[in-house]
């Protein structure tokens, strides 16, 4: 039985449960735990004694990020812990092509805005930038009246759900978000992005860092101060994806999965 990923160990989500560690499953079936996830601030969310005795029977233990890793080491886990993709970046571009059509939803140029939440600093944020770039916004989410007073050249797109989200990834000129997956598929499909507030933030930091890409990473602190654009190294990242695929490939096969199914 495998449990993961994203933010399952994260004990400070209003919909996390102790199931997420795999409480129910009987002592004679193996326990591996790929890649969760403790949120962006693991030192600070996560109730540790709970975390500590619900990893207990654990076969092989993997999470998403170093400071998930440091975390679990501090509480005394100190297994061979491994830091793994998440599942969606096992995957290549052309995976996903039957979720989403291609044709592109916006016509014409667009910044394309992504936060799960709703939460104005970001979005305004996303606005500055593209001011800079000469871009309309695109928003998947109405925000009130009062939380984009002045703000110029936004287009909502408010029918969105994965599909949807796919698509206008792959067809933006520019992708910027609060968003650990709008990171990924900004990758995947080897766009242009900004992580706002990435700097600061355990789960986008780890996968730039990891890439080299930590200059994408937008701080709301500050005058803003953007990488040039585009991404002209995508080739290489595309080569350190691949070693970081083959890591956790290898965990799974080492788990019991065949080298075929790996």
């Amino acid at each position: 039985m495998i449990v993961g990923s994203d933010q399952i160990w994260n004990t400070g989500c209003c919909d996390w449960d102790e199931s997420f560690f795999g409480n129910f499953i009987p002592e004679s079936i193996r326990k591996i735990a790929y890649a969760p996830s403790m949120g962006n601030a693991p030192e600070v969310s996560v109730d540790k004694e709970l975390v500590s005795r619900l990893c207990k029977g654990f076969f092989k233990i993997s999470v998403r990020e170093s400071r998930t890793k440091l975390l679990l080491n501090s509480m005394g886990i100190n297994e061979d812990i491994r830091i793994l993709l998440d599942p969606t970046l096992l995957l290549n571009e052309n995976d996903y092509d039957d979720i989403y059509d291609n044709k592109p939803l916006v016509k014409g140029e667009y910044l394309y805005f992504y936060d799960p939440f709703r939460r104005p600093k970001y979005l305004r944020l996303a606005c500055k930038i593209g001011e800079i770039v000469g871009l309309p916004v695109v928003c998947d989410k109405y925000y009130y009246k009062s939380d984009i007073k002045g703000l110029q050249r936004i287009k909502f797109y408010i029918n969105a759900g994965p599909a949807e989200f796919l698509n206008l990834v792959k067809n933006a000129k520019l992708v910027c978000g609060h968003s650990f997956h709008s990171v990924v598929f900004s990758i995947l499909f080897r766009k242009n992005f900004y992580a706002l507030d990435g700097d600061k933030d355990s789960r986008m930091m780890n996968l730039l860092s990891l890439l080299h890409l930590e200059e994408r990473a937008v701080s709301l602190d500050g005058t803003i101060k953007l990488a040039n654009t585009p991404i002209t190294i995508y080739d290489q990242v595309f080569k350190d994806l691949e070693s970081a695929r083959a890591m956790s490939h290898d965990f799974l096969c080492e788990c019991g999965f065949s080298a075929e199914g790996c």
